[in-house]
């Protein structure tokens, strides 16, 4: 981050005492930290240039008021402070930052709060700080994110009302991101008719950057709220953690099951089989009865994780087993990883009758391992009925 200091610091109370306007903007200058001294309602627009800071004399006590359309501030590919001010625009967006060159660029937005307007802003820069504001009506959205190099979006403690039912609370658009962290936010749809959409971006997590996980924690979505649009608690870049009850929790959990008798075909003594269609002879044997952060194949018998970080997780199984024709063979089976049989999960059984074996164990898993059912005939070449199946990961 660029050194945000100031060099000088102005105070204003009229829309005289800031630079001319040039062309309906009012170019605050470089360097400069000017501070707001009264109520003023302004009928130019305000341009920041490199490492403005625009603040109020304290907190939230005087409005900066823009009575047009289009957009009250922008800026000028540079680093810049906007804090502990309000505004009100109630037919213009607050901020429209676009950052049209290569300068790594930072926007700190910190104790704002908003009467009204039509939207919180459009931003296009490299790093989007929003700490401790609130806005009290809007009518569009609260921010819309454009543009692909984004280093960091992060959005805390925020309070935002709207009257809208096309509302949209942050708008990912098409912008692509390293890091985004939203914790603490409160989004009401203040009449019983909004049905405001609290995030919406790509589907597919194409708003990240591979590798990178979305954090978005302690957030409240009340009334009429559509909480997300285009993905959900499942996605593979996207972690959410203690929201409401209208955002569930991000688990990493799968469960699949046989519910049909199978004959895994067994011709070598001592040799794990997958047991799968393949080795069945039958279709879609498994079933999925549920998937968080796993993809499920019915035909192989197979859990692939997706979540683009590393975990460590319980891996428990069952089955109900006896060789064909029967007898007392020792009928052994194992939980498989990425077609290796992890050993420390073999459990066997010597039974001439339907026999039920758990398994457990623990597995280290990273994107695309995946965890399958293997079972073997160590007394002969005959084949195993597996009656009942349940795989579970948590």
């Amino acid at each position: 981050m660029s050194n945000l200091a100031w060099i000088n610091i102005k105070y204003f109370r009229t829309e005289e005492e800031l630079p001319t306007a040039i062309g309906w903007f009012i170019q605050l200058a470089d360097w400069v930290k000017y501070i707001l001294w009264d109520n003023l309602t302004i009928t130019n627009k305000i341009k920041m240039w490199a490492g403005t800071t625009l603040e109020w004399n304290g907190l939230f006590g005087s409005t900066l008021t823009y009575a047009w359309t289009g957009s009250m501030i922008s800026w000028v590919d540079w680093d810049c402070v906007i804090k502990h001010i309000q505004f009100d625009c109630p037919s213009a967006e607050v901020f429209n930052f676009v950052d049209s060159s290569t300068q790594i660029s930072t926007i700190l937005i910190d104790s704002v709060q908003v009467v009204s307007c039509d939207s919180w802003g459009t931003f296009q820069v490299l790093s989007f700080i929003q700490n401790n504001s609130n806005a009290r009506a809007m009518t569009t959205s609260w921010i819309t994110l454009t543009w692909a190099n984004w280093l960091i979006v992060s959005i805390k403690e925020f309070f935002i009302g709207t009257t809208t039912d096309w509302f949209v609370f942050i708008d990912f658009w098409t912008s692509v991101h390293q890091n985004i962290e939203i914790t603490n936010l409160v989004l009401l749809a203040t009449w019983w008719w909004a049905a405001a959409i609290w995030i919406s971006w790509l589907a597919s997590s194409w708003n990240l950057l591979t590798w990178n996980i979305a954090n978005v924690s302690m957030s409240s979505f009340l009334w009429n709220i559509t909480p997300l649009s285009w993905i959900d608690e499942n996605d593979i870049r996207w972690d959410f953690q203690w929201n409401t009850a209208n955002v569930a929790d991000t688990r990493i959990v799968a469960w699949m099951n046989i519910p049909t008798t199978q004959t895994v075909v067994i011709t070598t003594l001592w040799v794990p089989v997958i047991v799968n269609d393949s080795n069945t002879g039958w279709t879609n044997i498994w079933s999925l009865k549920t998937a968080r952060k796993f993809e499920f194949s019915a035909s192989l018998g197979r859990l692939t994780y997706k979540w683009e970080r590393p975990v460590y997780l319980n891996v428990a199984a069952t089955a109900t087993v006896e060789k064909v024709w029967g007898g007392a063979d020792p009928i052994c089976w194992f939980i498989a990883k990425n077609w290796t049989v992890v050993t420390d999960s073999k459990a066997c059984t010597e039974n001439s009758t339907p026999t039920s074996i758990p398994i457990q164990t623990w597995v280290d898993l990273v994107t695309d391992d995946y965890i399958e059912i293997a079972v073997q005939n160590d007394g002969w070449t005959a084949d195993i009925i597996i009656n009942l199946s349940n795989v579970e990961i948590f």
